[in-house]
């Protein structure tokens, strides 16, 4: 039986990368507290948020600006996860609404700069 390498108890340094991105979307979250954004457009901005949270993981990863493991899970299986529930929230939103909302937005734009 081959003999395995135990797993360090230890937990790496996250470093400063790590500390910034809990002060982004802390200050995304308190963005949305004051300001919530239409119904409608919730989940596709949830979906574009969860998106570019997993691909800026891995990439960071795969530049070797983040460590290989985050406490006890793999960078690359959390990025993973980001990127499935961000493609699940735009599977899940409703598409049509979606439209008509920003259609709806983009001409009272429109309207209020001609006025």
């Amino acid at each position: 039986m081959a003999s395995r390498r135990p797993i360090s108890d230890a937990s790496p340094r996250l470093g400063p990368v790590l500390g910034w991105s809990g002060v982004v979307v802390a200050l995304a979250c308190a963005l949305l507290y004051l300001s919530p954004p239409p119904a409608g457009l919730v989940l596709p901005a949830l979906s574009v948020l969860l998106l570019a949270g997993g691909f800026g993981l891995a990439a960071g990863t795969w530049l070797r600006l983040l460590p290989q493991r985050l406490g006890g899970a793999r960078s690359y299986d959390i990025a993973g996860a980001l990127v499935f529930l961000g493609f699940a929230a735009a599977l899940v939103g409703d598409s049509a609404q979606t439209i008509a909302l920003l259609d709806e937005m983009q001409a009272r734009g429109l309207t209020a700069s001609a006025k």
